[in-house]
């Protein structure tokens, strides 16, 4: 996640940045219209109003950076001031998963499933071997010779079996003792079995509806960047006022920024989904 929300806040500078220029520009616009006379002075205010505004989201924006930077960097174990740069993965490319292979592939893998399974099997076991104490062990022997005399072969059997009849109720404590051992143990199994689902099922829908976000944060960006140039193309013709300009300035940067983040949710959900897997 650190690593995510590093490449997250380093593409909403690159937002921020270009709302700020787009600002300016339409500053520059604003400043040139109100000379000639075609837009009030409240037109040229407006503007400085949103580059300022443009300006301290961009400092926000990057100081953000240095934060989540500096996390990082933590959780990697090296200094805080590191330079470290990622690189960044968060194109849209679409994973595909079989939801019906996820919990038999997360079973599997998971080695803390894997460890208390084990447990349960060899408690299992125990219980056989204390019921099998209940009853007599039976032992057979068998020699074979002959004699040098006469040659005459010689055959020796024998069964021998040992039952303890009173024990003082030991064996029933030992039974009854591994009895409780193999339930706890299949307990265990069962809450990490509830715990992988509801981790997994999670995941996958996280990731799901991160994916179909994506879809419709694209269809906004493409919807409010030709709003901003029409509205741009409106000022400048003056049929429109600085008010509609900057409402669009803004709905294109907060697109953008909706967008950036659908994109960083996406990645970090797939890559929660295959933490969850195993595969991490």
């Amino acid at each position: 996640t650190g690593y995510f929300n590093l490449i997250l806040n380093e593409r909403l500078v690159e937002v921020n940045q270009a709302a700020l220029e787009r600002a300016l520009v339409n500053l520059r616009s604003a400043k040139g219209f109100f000379d000639v006379g075609t837009q009030p002075k409240s037109a040229v205010t407006r503007a400085e109003v949103d580059v300022a505004t443009a300006q301290v989201n961009l400092i926000g924006a990057l100081n953000a950076v240095v934060i989540s930077r500096t996390t990082l960097n933590t959780l990697m174990g090296i200094p805080v001031n590191t330079p470290t740069r990622v690189r960044d993965i968060l194109a849209y490319q679409h994973v595909d998963f079989d939801p019906k292979t996820l919990l038999p592939e997360a079973f599997a893998r998971r080695p803390e499933y894997r460890q208390i399974k084990a447990r349960l099997e060899q408690s299992e076991q125990t219980v056989k071997q204390q019921f099998r104490n209940f009853f007599p062990s039976i032992t057979a022997s068998g020699t074979y010779g002959s004699a040098r005399s006469d040659m005459n072969e010689i055959y020796n059997y024998g069964v021998q079996l040992n039952w303890t009849i009173f024990d003082g109720g030991g064996k029933i404590a030992l039974y009854k003792q591994a009895q409780a051992q193999r339930d706890a143990a299949q307990a265990r199994v069962r809450d990490t079995e509830l715990t992988i689902w509801q981790q997994v099922e999670q995941a996958y829908n996280t990731a799901i509806q991160s994916e179909e976000a994506i879809g419709a944060a694209t269809k906004g960006v493409e919807s409010a960047d030709e709003n901003f140039r029409l509205s741009q193309g409106r000022f400048d013709a003056g049929v429109a006022n600085i008010i509609e300009l900057t409402d669009a300035q803004l709905a294109l940067t907060t697109a953008q920024a909706t967008l950036v983040q659908a994109l960083a949710n996406y990645r970090i959900a797939i890559a929660q989904l295959e933490r969850f897997l195993g595969r991490r």
